[in-house]
């Protein structure tokens, strides 16, 4: 019996999961290309029969595959999931493969960790104040997808913590996920034409901030795996440079700043590499070194403007603030909470506009206490530090013993995103949770003593 949040008493009993084989994976690829072609094409043309294809697909698709493949299905479509939808909607598709995820964890009659269910059904009735003082429903909505996706996402890893390769899998799928968005983006014309005026949005409703946090912390997960690793890394190294220079074009302040944090970080903490690791990271800053020295030699070239817009956004911000008036947007959302005792508890949901603000608040921690007041945000961390928990005891129950002491280079993912969080939006959505976990595999996965295999 598996479960689903809950650990075993002998973990190491459990069926150890086959490797995903070549073919398996390129049959995988391409069914994640299609369903993201087919509601690309739909979006763009504005076809409902192409999108209800779209849907049928991806439904089918996820229908069909194991929870292991569901999951890599998940973190391919997880950099575009805006153009994801309903026709006519905003509400990313996307749960439903986290829904039929949890239906599969149901069915093999797993046991619920406890303590987190309570603490869900505390944070959905909490919510229902906002419903009965400000007579908005959505808040409850997203309360209730996030605990499911919590449920979800947890058992999913708890599941296959004994499987070596899928921590590396999983950072491979939203790499080429990443890759392909991108990819898609700018060949279909979609304001991402290198030298455009237009920051790179990454896709159709997208936005430059949000693709940029996906593709920072994609990469610093990819260095995870470069510098923990030999074989295939020449590889890896080509998509990080690739994911980088679309990093660059989106012309993200916080993506800048989180892949200068990276390469400290891994100079000061990665002192212990191998020399061919060395290399493959040489190799990746003089890449980046000649992207440099061209842009500034050619300024009238793509990749000088391209520079010179990304330089000019941090040397020379509008109005000489490098926040972009965010400093001023959380000086405001601040001082309106602690002057209304009510909303700095209870909050004001996503109804910032109907008390004068001309935005959201552009900050992960301050966006949900203003959702969900201080009470909320308590709540909210609660659940993902208990959950947090409860995957890393069974990551150490894994290694039985074997763990060895951990290394801070494997914290770099889990900073990254909380860097990108400082000027992002509400934390309690489902690409930060997915990340969020996907740190925590990170940090406990990689230090196991166990041999790690690699197949991609």
């Amino acid at each position: 019996m598996i479960n689903l949040l809950d650990i075993k008493k002998n973990p190491q009993k459990e069926i150890q999961q086959k490797e995903i084989g070549f073919l398996q994976y390129v049959i995988l690829v391409v069914f994640a290309v299609s369903i993201e072609i087919a509601f690309y094409a739909g979006e763009t043309l504005d076809n409902k029969y192409l999108s209800f294809f779209a849907i049928g697909l991806l439904i089918i698709s996820s229908c069909f595959l194991n929870m292991k493949n569901n999951m890599y299905l998940l973190l391919f479509l997880l950099p575009n999931q805006r153009y994801i939808v309903f026709p006519g909607d905003e509400t990313t598709l996307l749960n439903i493969l986290i829904i039929i995820m949890l239906f599969k964890l149901i069915s093999s009659k797993g046991k619920f960790y406890i303590p987190s269910i309570i603490l869900m059904q505390l944070l959905i009735l909490y919510s229902l104040n906002i419903v009965m003082r400000l007579d908005s429903v959505n808040e409850v909505l997203i309360i209730v997808k996030m605990c499911i996706t919590i449920v979800t996402l947890v058992g999913v890893f708890s599941r296959y913590a004994f499987d070596n390769s899928f921590y590396y899998n999983c950072v491979k799928f939203l790499g080429i996920g990443c890759l392909f968005a991108s990819c898609i983006a700018l060949f279909g014309n979609d304001e991402a034409v290198i030298g455009a005026t237009s920051r790179f949005t990454g896709g159709i409703n997208n936005n430059s901030n949000i693709f940029g946090a996906v593709l920072s912390f994609s990469i610093t997960s990819i260095f995870i795996i470069i510098l923990t690793s030999i074989k295939q890394s020449k590889l890896l190294i080509t998509l990080t440079t690739i994911l980088f220079i679309f990093g660059l074009l989106t012309e993200s302040r916080s993506f800048v700043l989180a892949i200068s944090f990276a390469i400290i970080y891994i100079l000061v903490f990665g002192a212990k590499l191998s020399s061919r690791t060395r290399k493959l990271i040489m190799c990746l800053l003089i890449l980046i070194g000649i992207f440099i020295v061209v842009s500034i030699t050619n300024p009238s070239s793509q990749f000088g403007e391209i520079f010179s817009s990304v330089t000019n956004r941090i040397i020379n911000p509008k109005n000489g603030d490098l926040s972009n008036g965010r400093t001023e947007l959380w000086y405001s959302y601040i001082k309106f909470l602690t002057t209304n005792i009510e909303y700095l508890f209870l909050g004001i949901g996503n109804n910032w506009k109907n008390f004068g603000f001309a935005n959201v608040a552009h900050n992960g921690v301050l966006e949900v206490t203003a959702t969900y007041g201080l009470i909320g945000l308590i709540l909210i961390v609660s659940l993902l530090f208990i959950n947090w928990r409860k995957l890393r005891g069974i990551y150490l129950e894994k290694s039985s013993g074997n763990i060895k002491k951990r290394r801070v280079l494997y914290y770099l993912p889990l900073f990254t995103l909380g860097i990108t969080n400082l000027t992002g939006h509400d934390f309690f959505n489902l690409a930060f949770v997915i990340h969020l976990f996907m740190s925590c595999a990170c940090i406990y996965s990689l230090n196991s003593n166990v041999p790690q295999k690699q197949e991609i």
